[in-house]
């Protein structure tokens, strides 16, 4: 009976407590016109802190209190620039708009490091009702903080505490860097995009 007692007391416990901080300060304006309209710019720096918490471990609710709390944390050092020049366009051109765009971002990791990612983009719209775009970049996905070995990655899944990422190497802990090509067409009127919108 006491052995039947003790296993009903015996459960799975865990608490997990996720802070951010962030702050950001950025720029966007024109830089000189051109025949086909203004070449325009944007930047700025990023700051973030990450900080988890958590408390998982099988145990007694008399032992509660003695489950040992695990802490990790990070921060990111960020800075962010892109160019957009319109290369046709404007009155007396044959064509609607043509306008390339050059991008980078620079994240210096506390735990992994530092990482650049540019990214190219070029809009063409013949007619004012129909707008190609296309773009290359590169990108990079550190591992979330619950992936850290010091709080047991297969217990906090269990746990239900990890979002999964979609890449198979942040989930393990490690790093993640890819490539993208993207092409896209829409019919309609051409509207100019917010130029943060890359970032």
């Amino acid at each position: 009976m006491a052995a039947i007692l003790a296993a009903a007391d015996f459960f799975n416990y865990g608490r997990a407590k996720n802070s951010m901080w962030n702050a950001r300060a950025v720029f966007d304006g024109p830089l000189f016109t051109l025949p086909a309209g203004p070449a325009r710019a944007a930047g700025g720096v990023e700051y973030t802190r990450e900080e988890l918490e958590s408390q998982i471990q099988q145990n007694t609710s008399a032992n509660l209190a003695l489950i040992p709390v695990g802490k990790v944390s990070h921060n990111i050092k960020s800075a962010f620039a892109e160019l957009n020049i319109p290369l046709l366009g404007g009155e007396g051109s044959m064509i609607h708009s043509l306008s390339v765009a050059v991008s980078g971002r620079y994240d210096d990791y506390s735990d992994y490091g530092h990482t650049f990612n540019p990214k190219y983009g070029i809009d063409f719209a013949p007619w004012s009702w129909l707008m190609l775009h296309a773009n290359w970049g590169k990108s990079f996905q550190a591992p979330s903080l619950s992936a850290s070995s010091a709080l047991s990655p297969a217990s906090l899944t269990n746990f239900g505490f990890v979002a999964l990422p979609e890449s198979r190497g942040a989930v393990h802990g490690r790093a993640d860097h890819g490539r993208a090509w993207r092409r896209q067409r829409s019919a309609g009127a051409a509207k100019s995009q917010d130029i943060f919108s890359r970032f």
